[in-house]
């Protein structure tokens, strides 16, 4: 019984560091009680043992909390350990730059498509949806093709939920369709996603490789979809020629960077 207890405890823990991760904004203790639908009593004591330790913080006169700097000291201490975020970053920037496009470094957060990196070209974009630290499903991704084209669907059927496929409540794809696509993506080497986060918008990605073998990561350029048919080619090649410079780079620590 104690265990139970004790995991349950560390659910609600993640369950409050998600939230105000996805809210991107402080929130009152009330609210996140409110809004992960949970006793208020529990969420206050955690609230302030996490504030206690620098894992969240007070902002503001009126006592609303937000993540702390202490996950800062987290995030440094993974990327010293995992150095492609730091490796990738130039080549991502060049990537944007040279299309005007959206470019990414995305990989996979909580079984959810998590951007590392997002730079923006030159073209103006109302879509919020790529931001460092933003998270879609990954059915829905390009990105998501290549990173789970090595399961098969009763693995796919036992990790994602019905809001997987869904997006603003309405259902994108199936997982027999998104099974197809991680196994063209698999064939093809690369990831191809129309309209499903937003109608107008399209996406490819390359493959960056863990061990040569499994899909780490992924090097992911969004566009307008009237763009496809005139710049497809540019599209995969420009994704392709920025994931071999920094798969090179990770495997060659002293090659030169950009």
């Amino acid at each position: 019984m104690p265990e139970i207890r004790r995991s349950r405890g560390i659910n609600r823990v993640i369950d409050i560091l998600d939230h105000l991760q996805k809210s991107d904004a402080p929130l009152l203790i009330s609210e996140i009680a409110d809004q992960i639908q949970a006793p208020k009593s529990t969420v206050y004591e955690i609230v302030n043992l996490l504030i206690s330790r620098s894992l969240l913080e007070i902002t503001g006169d009126d006592k609303r909390v937000f993540l702390g700097r202490k996950l800062y000291m987290y995030a440094a201490a993974y990327q010293h350990h995992f150095p492609l975020i730091g490796l990738a970053r130039p080549f991502i920037e060049k990537l944007a730059l040279e299309t005007g496009e959206i470019a990414e470094l995305t990989t996979i957060v909580d079984w959810k498509e998590g951007i590392l990196i997002s730079e923006r070209g030159k073209r103006s974009y109302w879509w919020g949806g790529s931001r460092n630290g933003i998270s879609s499903p990954l059915p829905l991704t390009s990105a998501g093709q290549l990173l789970c084209s090595h399961m098969s669907k009763e693995e796919m059927a036992s990790f994602f939920k019905t809001e997987d496929f869904q997006y603003d409540g309405e259902t994108k794809t199936t997982i027999d369709e998104f099974y197809k696509r991680c196994q063209t993506a698999k064939k093809n080497g690369y990831g191809v996603a129309n309209g499903l986060l937003d109608k107008y918008l399209s996406a490819v990605s390359a493959p960056l490789f863990e061990n040569r073998l499994r899909v780490m990561a992924t090097v992911c350029i969004i566009f307008p979809t009237g763009e496809m048919e005139s710049r497809f080619d540019e599209f995969i090649d420009k994704a392709f020629q920025t994931r071999d410079s920094i798969q090179k780079l990770l495997y060659n620590p002293k090659e030169t960077m950009p």
